[in-house]
């Protein structure tokens, strides 16, 4: 068993395999995905979309028969998949509501009335990163596949054949649009919101499709038609399919092919490319992303296998020698290109018996990943403990604190095991290190604890636990991180308040904890001043003083808003600034339905002419221009 120090490079049978299959690719990077689809890829013209009456969203039929509908190809333009839930039982948009938020959003985007932002988090972490420009969206005709206009509506078949194909869909779409502006369920009486999306099955297990597809491209959050936040390449790697909530549970069957399909494939991509890195990540990463799928995992058998050991008479060392061999490594302290040790990859894999195998053979049960990981918003040094809470490996945490891991290490960002379990809604993972005496008043970087971590997730279930836990768990600022990244949930908010969370506390960044924070809202603010606007520069500009239903209307968290406003938020309150919420929204032109519900004597359209927002909605203003047979119920 090879239980030596590694060298910095080896000639590994995984690349021999992975040169093997370079040379016998195929020349299109995308032409593996792009012969999955089992149905054409129907598409709507964007002119045509936008020119659409809302009245009624007609079904795809209608569409096709109108000769409305067009099958997509590369040399026409670009794709824009459209990712949302419905809003009835048995149609995605009764009242087109919907339908005229994305025209009215596009429309913006195209005529530079409205520009998308970074995401809070992004921009704070790694600054202003680039975004489709309204000059980018109009340099190539664009198309879009909407599910009720794309899969057909009266026959099974056809419509299993166009669901089965949707991995080649978003493959094809350069753009990922999750739309979802706050609006009523019809049956349910619940407002939908990202929130709401990102619990729903399918719509995981499209927003992985878009994540595993072998070329990179945009996803845009549009939660009303002057809100656009772009989001980070990588959510899905933590967070199954299914776990998500299905209508109709059969559906989870479906999704599980789905995703073995499109785990096979980036693998096959990766290997094809050379890139040895994601390939790890993907391969290790598959209990998570089959997690509830009640599926095996993919195997690729890597050629060359010759271990030395038995698997009858020492099973644990067979299972080490063979999880090297399928990683490319030859030594338990190899370390790739990556900056990730065998242990840390066995960890990512939830495997205990090779993890138990691996300290065994004098692997450090406090190792760590060597560099920042941007594929998973990682920074450097995420201890094996730590990635082990993040992944959801609890039984992986346990053999790891048996070897004596130091539960209270840090990261890059000064975080701990526990935050990264509180961050990633482990619950099972904050009882186990809260039992072993983690440590829950250890601050990251920017001065958050490990609960406020689950407030900024919308970890409902870390923060049931860590109350459990921790009874006497400080709630200051909780409900202020549970609106700030447009995430919080109705729920979220009403857990908050039961632990008696104050609805209107008011914000004070000037403290020697938060003091890296308040010095990044002073540079934003100034930057805000001077016109450059996004979500992150517009809540460091207003942040002073600001109470949870402000940070709700900022953040975009409208669902928040709702559940703060029926709690009983005061709306009279007042920030550094002088503003109130209903200020606040009309500033950053929120939604109409939302500013009322703020003020219901309000004036909802009299929307303000202040900068590039207030000239979309006078826009808007002056041009007055179900769920599927059964398998994709939202």
């Amino acid at each position: 068993m090879p239980c030596l120090p590694g060298t910095a490079r080896y000639d590994s049978p995984l690349e021999q395999h992975a040169a093997m299959v370079r040379a016998n690719a195929e020349a299109s990077p995308a032409s593996v995905f792009r012969c999955l689809a089992s149905f054409p890829m129907y598409t709507i013209p964007l002119p045509v979309l936008l020119e659409m009456a809302v009245t009624r969203v007609q079904a795809h039929e209608e569409l096709l028969e109108a000769g409305i509908l067009v099958d997509f190809d590369e040399s026409m333009g670009r794709a824009i998949f459209v990712s949302h839930q419905w809003l009835s039982p048995h149609h995605p948009d009764p009242d087109g509501q919907q339908l005229k938020v994305l025209q009215d959003a596009l429309s913006n985007l195209l005529e530079d009335r409205s520009r998308i932002s970074n995401s809070i988090l992004s921009e704070l972490w790694y600054g202003q990163a680039g975004t489709p420009s309204a000059a980018e969206l109009r340099s190539t005709p664009l198309f879009l596949w909407y599910d009720f206009f794309s899969c057909p509506q009266r026959s099974a078949n056809e419509q299993l054949s166009a669901i089965n194909s949707i991995p080649s869909y978003v493959a094809r779409c350069l753009y990922f649009i999750i739309l979802c502006p706050a609006l009523t369920h019809a049956s349910r009486s619940e407002m939908l919101s990202f929130s709401t999306w990102s619990q729903r099955g399918w719509c995981r297990a499209e927003r992985m499709a878009r994540e595993l597809a072998p070329t990179s491209g945009f996803v845009i959050v549009v939660d009303s038609a002057v809100h656009q936040t772009l989001l980070p390449g990588a959510q899905s790697l933590a967070y199954s399919p299914g776990e998500g909530l299905f209508t109709v549970r059969e559906d989870s069957q479906k999704v599980a092919s789905i995703v073995v399909q499109l785990i096979w494939n980036k693998l096959h991509f990766c290997l094809k490319k050379g890139d040895l890195r994601t390939y790890r990540f993907i391969l290790n990463q598959q209990v998570t992303r089959l997690r509830h799928l009640n599926i095996d995992p993919v195997d690729l058998a890597i050629p060359g296998f010759s271990p030395r050991h038995d698997p009858l008479v020492d099973p644990e060392a067979f299972g080490l020698a063979r999880f090297l061999h399928q990683n490319g490594f030859k030594s338990v302290k190899q370390v790739d290109e990556a900056g990730w040790s065998p242990l840390c990859y066995a960890v990512l894999q939830g495997n205990s018996a090779v993890v138990s195998e691996l300290l065994r053979c004098r692997a450090d049960p406090n190792d760590y990943t060597r560099r920042s990981t941007p594929e998973a918003q990682f920074p450097k040094k995420v201890a094996a403990l730590a990635l082990s809470a993040f992944f959801k490996s609890n039984d992986v945490m346990l053999v790891l604190l048996e070897a004596r891991a130091a539960i209270n290490a840090t990261d890059g960002r000064r975080q701990t095991a526990l935050y990264w379990a509180c961050f990633s809604n482990n619950a099972e993972g904050v009882r186990i290190l809260v039992n072993a005496r983690a440590d829950a008043g250890v601050l990251g970087i920017t001065g958050t604890s490990a609960f406020q971590a689950a407030c900024a997730s919308d970890g409902l279930e870390a923060i049931d636990e860590m109350l459990v836990q921790l009874p006497a768990q400080s709630l200051e600022y909780s409900l202020h991180f549970a609106c700030a990244l447009g995430s919080g949930s109705g729920r979220l908010v009403q857990t908050l308040a039961q632990a008696r969370a104050d609805i209107n506390e008011r914000l004070n960044m000037k403290q020697r904890r938060y003091f890296l924070v308040w010095i990044l809202c002073k540079v934003a603010s100034l930057a805000y001043g001077v016109g450059a606007s996004t979500r992150w520069k517009e809540m460091a500009f207003h942040h002073h003083g600001a109470t949870p239903l402000m940070f709700s209307v900022i953040g975009g968290a409208f669902e928040a808003t709702q559940a703060l406003l029926a709690l009983g938020a005061r709306r009279d309150l007042k920030n550094f600034r002088g503003k109130t919420a209903l200020d606040m929204a009309r500033d950053l032109c929120a939604p109409p339905e939302m500013i009322a519900k703020l003020d219901p004597a309000e004036e909802c359209h009299a929307c303000p002419t202040r900068g590039v927002a207030g000239q979309a909605w006078r826009a808007i203003e002056e041009e007055s221009k179900d769920e599927m047979i059964s398998v994709y119920v939202s």
